[in-house]
């Protein structure tokens, strides 16, 4: 491939020297970005049982409020709708 990408930087090798510095930083950030990703999921997965089950209860009771807000179509919706929103924040 060095050879391939002279040739096409007719024999530059600062064009080519930059393009494969160019390369090597892209390759370093795909990196990070993947040991980043990586990293959340292990703190996902890590999560204590205490902090599960507030969101588990905090999702259903936000569920059950969609579900009443969905089935009830009175001028309150907009006060229940703005409730949940603050209790989800």
């Amino acid at each position: 491939p060095i050879r391939e990408r002279l040739e096409k930087d007719n024999y530059d090798t600062s064009k080519t020297l930059k393009y494969f510095n160019s390369k090597a930083k892209e390759s370093k950030d795909t990196i990070k970005e993947i040991e980043g990703k990586i990293k959340g999921l292990e703190d996902i997965k890590n999560v204590n049982d205490d902090d599960f089950n507030i969101a588990k209860a905090m999702i259903e009771k936000a569920d059950e409020q969609i579900y009443a807000i969905k089935n009830n179509d009175d001028s309150s919706n907009k006060k229940e709708i703005a409730k949940a929103n603050d209790e989800l924040i």
